[in-house]
């Protein structure tokens, strides 16, 4: 009752609620998408390489919130370009642009002026101090992203199934694929708020990977991975509350938990 009525009654708890909401949904559109085409180790390197856009927008005093988002849409296309042309294998393409880009951050951040920023709030999440704009921002990202993935449901299925199936049938793979990198790189930077760089690829795993025990469409896995991921936020979120614990890390912990038990299930369908 404690927690309903600080919810209702305090800003910044009824900031974190909807930030959770809104992350939750952003996440479920794209998650399953990243869970069949196996994209988890991308989504880490453009969360890593975003230290790069940070480091410099403090090195000029600008918002590193922006200079993240800039960064990791940078490093989905850069990624993507390499990859399309092979240039080198999508291994290394996503740990070459995931060291350098925390190398030029890591460089910019000690040279930025005055005493630098507090990393603490990126690397592992500060969903409690979330500012109204960035719910506003967050919020307008997710419809997009929303949007996006209904418009190209059919296409974007056909790929994550069979990319060159899908390119004798007309559907522009390539440009399709750059796409839903600059939309996973979008979500990326919502979902920092919520979980922090370094745990942030969970959000986008676990959820999606419980529920595909239980089902294979995508409507499907959209749907549960959104009520999941809604309930692992609150209750992340209660127990952050009651126990003094970080929130990103206790609702990751929630997620890890459901995904756990979902394993005993020995036969998905």
């Amino acid at each position: 009752m404690d927690f309903l009525q600080l919810i209702f009654e305090e800003t910044f708890m009824g900031h974190a609620v909807l930030g959770v909401m809104i992350a939750s949904l952003c996440c479920a559109f794209v998650g399953p998408f990243v869970h069949v085409k196996k994209l988890g180790s991308m989504a880490g390197g453009i969360s890593h390489s975003m230290l790069a856009g940070m480091g410099i927008a403090a090195f000029f005093e600008w918002d590193p919130y922006w200079g993240a988002a800039v960064a990791s849409v940078v490093s989905a296309l850069s990624i993507r370009w390499i990859i399309d042309r092979k240039l080198q294998s999508e291994d290394t393409a996503i740990n070459a642009l995931w060291a350098i880009g925390m190398a030029i951050g890591l460089m910019f951040l000690a040279k930025a002026p005055g005493y630098g920023i507090d990393m603490n709030a990126y690397l592992f999440g500060s969903i409690l101090l979330i500012p109204e704009e960035q719910l506003i921002w967050s919020f307008c990202v997710t419809m997009g992203v929303a949007a996006f993935v209904q418009l190209f449901k059919k296409q974007l299925i056909a790929i994550s199934l069979d990319e060159n199936f899908a390119q004798i049938r007309g559907v522009r793979v390539r440009t399709l694929n750059a796409a839903f990198a600059v939309v996973l790189a979008l979500t990326i930077v919502v979902l920092m708020r919520l979980a922090g760089i370094l745990l942030l690829i969970a959000l986008l795993v676990l959820p999606p990977a419980t529920a595909r025990r239980f089902c294979h469409s995508m409507s499907g896995m959209v749907g549960i991975s959104a009520a999941l991921s809604i309930f692992s936020g609150l209750t992340g979120l209660f127990l952050a509350h009651t126990f003094d614990l970080p929130a990103g890390a206790s609702i990751i912990l929630v997620a890890g938990l459901i995904f756990i038990i979902s394993n005993v299930k020995k036969d998905p369908v």
